[in-house]
């Protein structure tokens, strides 16, 4: 996706004031796949290897950490700053389960490895996690490794960028677009000058979100289970919109699926770590943010 000539020179007479999108391709190949096929995590990931979409080490596809960098460099262009990937809040995609897949859809969302960086009253907020995104968002539409970039910007509005993500080809392609660019003499610094004293974005705190969410927790199929949770979500003033339980396939875990309504995440943090430490619940629960 030419999305760095796009900030640097089309949008260059714009106000930005967020990207968002899928910016890793073996991610969202994996996350389609499992979405299709019902199959779990691990398995999917082989099959990418296996087509060549992910890495024999695929640590930093599945982790955030290559969305994370890209993130570092369209932020640092988009709101002339200086890359800064260690302020990045970085979450993969390793704890997605089939069910939650499933349920996300039964939503009305799809689950995507979201990039995103927001100006906020001044900070930035810039994260890579796991989102529910309404299926009636572009973002949602894109699947296996295709990549895409929505940009909201002052005048022109909000701008969607969609291409290939992974593979030779579409490496290719880019790296041949750089050696013309050489060749005809258009080649400049990326950041239009030395990044050394550029200076670094003001970080919003990464739990300080408020949105609505989705969590998901691993409990023991034992009575009161629910009780237990909306008593402590209540007491932490988080509300519930909706409340799902999935029957356990062949152990006596259940998974238990909730959407809150328009809470902050600090504070939905606190009342599921309270929550865990109830013998009841098996696994740390999953938290991702709704996106409509």
């Amino acid at each position: 996706i030419p999305i760095v000539k796009a900030l640097r020179e089309g949008l260059a007479a714009n106000k930005i004031n967020s990207i968002m999108g899928v910016m890793n391709g073996t991610s969202n190949y994996i996350l389609t796949e499992m979405q299709k096929s019902g199959r779990e995590f691990a398995s999917v990931l082989a099959d990418a290897q296996r087509l060549g979409l992910a890495e024999a080490d695929p640590t930093l596809d599945i982790s955030g950490g290559d969305a994370g960098h890209k993130l570092a460099i369209l932020s640092a262009l988009a709101f002339s700053g200086a890359p800064d990937y260690a302020a990045i809040s970085l979450e993969g995609i390793e704890e997605i389960e089939p069910v939650d897949l499933e349920t996300a859809q039964f939503l009305g969302y799809a689950i995507k490895l979201i990039a995103s960086a927001q100006a906020h009253d001044g900070k930035l907020r810039q994260s890579v996690r796991p989102t529910l995104v309404k299926l009636n968002n572009p973002i949602a539409q894109v699947d296996g490794a295709t990549n895409a970039v929505l940009v909201n910007a002052d005048p022109v509005g909000t701008l969607t960028f969609i291409g290939s993500g992974a593979g030779a080809g579409p490496t290719a392609s880019a790296v041949a677009a750089d050696l013309m660019d050489l060749a005809h003499g258009d080649a400049r610094p990326v950041f239009s000058g030395p990044c050394i004293g550029r200076e670094v974005f003001e970080t919003a705190d990464k739990n300080s979100l408020a949105a609505k969410f989705y969590v998901r927790f691993r409990v023991a199929d034992k009575p009161g289970v629910i009780a237990k949770i909306s008593d402590t979500l209540a007491r932490h003033q988080v509300s519930i919109e909706s409340f799902l339980q999935k029957p356990p396939p062949s152990t006596q875990n259940v998974a238990i699926v909730l959407t809150t309504q328009i809470c902050n995440e600090d504070v939905l943090i606190d009342a599921l770590h309270e929550l865990s430490g109830l013998d009841e619940f098996v696994d740390k629960p999953l938290i991702m943010p709704l996106h409509d």
